[in-house]
């Protein structure tokens, strides 16, 4: 099969090859880049250039495409198998369980019913300490200043909905 690939590019002129050669570097390069620009436009244009330069006949024509987009699939497979899974700045690929975050569902639900104190002002979100530990906390609406004690009605996901305590009771 290599001997017959060998001896069919045997038969093209210099300017299909080096046609060729321009055309598979660019759409390489265009794999690595998004969207589709003038690398891969470039490229497709000297891809189809060479079969124009180097077909005799119809038939010759399409055994060059069967031929160029089987070296384009070689050459994109190799490509991606090597560098594909390369670590982008942008996108989070790693799972976060709910072991590594700092607060579980498990650790605040047991809050419910708990006494603290309002460390800022409520309107209607702050922080207050319960337990000895500073939480992120909401109020129903209502306004309670700092220091005020608090006591928490509900904790629905990491949402720990407090009210203020009146002092009489």
């Amino acid at each position: 099969m290599l001997d017959a690939i060998v001896n069919y590019l045997a038969g093209w002129n210099v300017l299909a090859l080096v046609l060729l050669v321009i055309g598979l570097g660019l759409v390489t390069v265009e794999m690595f880049l998004p969207g589709f620009g003038i690398c891969g436009i470039s490229g497709v244009g000297c891809l189809i250039a060479c079969i124009v330069v180097s077909a005799n006949s119809i038939t010759h024509a399409f055994i060059t495409l069967v031929l160029i987009i089987a070296i384009v699939v070689l050459l994109g497979y190799i490509v991606f198998k090597n560098f594909g899974r390369v670590k982008s700045p942008i996108v989070l690929k790693d799972r976060i369980d709910s072991a590594s975050t700092e607060l579980s569902n498990d650790d605040i639900k047991s809050l419910e019913g708990k006494c603290g104190v309002a460390e800022t002002a409520l309107r209607p979100v702050g922080k207050a300490t319960i337990d000895g530990k500073q939480y992120d906390v909401v109020t129903s609406g209502e306004f309670v200043n700092a220091a005020q004690r608090i006591e928490v009605v509900s904790v629905k996901g990491l949402r720990i909905l407090v009210r203020k305590v009146d002092d009489e009771s």
